[in-house]
């Protein structure tokens, strides 16, 4: 299934000030270990329950929960329930909302294609991808 993005609000929209998106992510599904250089992300746990890696720390969010994911450390997210997670991301400043849909008009999917997506991520908009999702 993979994961679904809904872009609700643009840099271009927000005079590059933010950018929001709802996800959608699938059981046991998460991205690499990744840091953003640019933005720092804000997740809002919709649905479901995720497990969220940031630095050093670990721990679990559920409906009604907010994290901060600064740029510069690395992190990443697993979702961590028993069906689809749901979660409202806000980054700022805006702009790697725009990565979802670049990554979809040339047919990227993670895990499957991760050297292609750890180039566009990389060059086009300053996300360094780290390494798998940790296990535990």
């Amino acid at each position: 299934m993979g994961v679904r993005y809904d872009i609700l609000l643009t840099a271009a929209e927000s005079g590059g000030s933010v950018g929001v998106f709802k996800d959608t992510v699938p059981p046991g599904e998460g991205p690499p270990l990744h840091l953003h250089q640019r933005e720092d992300e804000v997740f809002h746990i919709l649905e479901g329950r995720f497990r969220l890696w940031c630095g050093d720390r670990r721990w679990d969010v559920g409906p009604g929960e907010t994290a901060l994911l600064p740029r510069g450390v690395p992190h990443t997210y697993r979702n961590i329930g028993d069906g689809p997670g749901r979660k409202l991301v806000v980054v700022t400043p805006g702009g790697f909302e725009a990565m979802f849909g670049v990554a979809a008009e040339r047919g990227l999917r993670l895990p499957e294609d991760v050297a292609a997506f750890a180039e566009l991520a990389g060059r086009r908009f300053g996300v360094e991808l780290l390494g798998p999702p940790p296990q535990d």
